[in-house]
């Protein structure tokens, strides 16, 4: 009996640390399962989602172009300021926390206005645009509630001027540079800048002179809201 009871006390104290580290051990794995499932979760959440846009956009610039008279063969120099706001619809796809994709159609209302040294008040007109584009954002700071990315992107438009006798068709080609706020992962505002690559302007009046230019010699600073699902 004296070697039960001695073989039970010697037992006991093992089977109890046995069963203590059994239970932390057990506990520890179920609390980094659980945070290992929630970190990946907002991970997922943060990396793969995939949002819809919609915004607003406002464009204002100012650049030089030349006018070919076709009855004189004569070539002067002109300048050129334009304005215009436009609705966006598009979407975003974070390829990671700190990389996001987009591309958007965008399209509405722009102004251009012309003049020279010769002629201050040459013409302006109203008209209307539309076009697509793709960029990429690198999120330089990434917080709780917002974040700030560098944006780089480019677009393809083409504008369309009509009114009495005059006739203006422009296409062209323009990367743009700008910094972006992202607050709560839902509205987005940047401000950028762009230069066209490619133009292809072409105006007709009523002299029938032209005015068509390759040159990417205009400036443009613009601002953009987008609201993302």
């Amino acid at each position: 009996m004296r070697v039960l009871l001695l073989v039970a006390c010697a037992i006991t104290p093992w089977l109890y640390a046995s069963a203590l580290a059994s239970l932390s051990q057990s506990l520890c794995n179920e609390e980094y399962s659980s945070c290992a499932k929630i970190e990946q979760t907002q991970d997922q959440k943060r990396v793969k989602k995939h949002a819809l846009t919609l915004g607003v956009s406002i464009l204002s610039g100012d650049g030089v172009l030349f006018e070919k008279d076709t009855t004189l063969n004569i070539t002067k120099k002109i300048h050129a300021k334009d304005g215009n706001i436009m609705g966006i619809f598009g979407g975003v796809y974070r390829v990671a926390p700190r990389h996001i994709l987009r591309y958007d159609l965008h399209t509405g209302f722009s102004s251009i206005g012309f003049h020279s040294a010769q002629e201050p008040g040459l013409f302006e007109l109203n008209g209307a645009k539309i076009g697509a584009g793709l960029g990429y954002e690198w999120g330089f700071y990434l917080g709780d509630r917002f974040s700030w990315s560098l944006a780089i992107s480019a677009e393809y438009t083409t504008y369309y001027y009509k009114q009495d006798k005059i006739l203006l068709l422009l296409q062209e080609t323009m990367p743009k540079v700008g910094i972006g706020f992202e607050g709560r992962e839902h509205h987005y505002f940047e401000v950028f800048f762009g230069m066209p690559v490619y133009a292809n302007l072409k105006v007709k009046n009523n002299n029938s002179s032209f005015i068509v230019s390759n040159y990417p010699r205009h400036l443009r600073l613009g601002f953009l809201y987008a609201y993302r699902f």
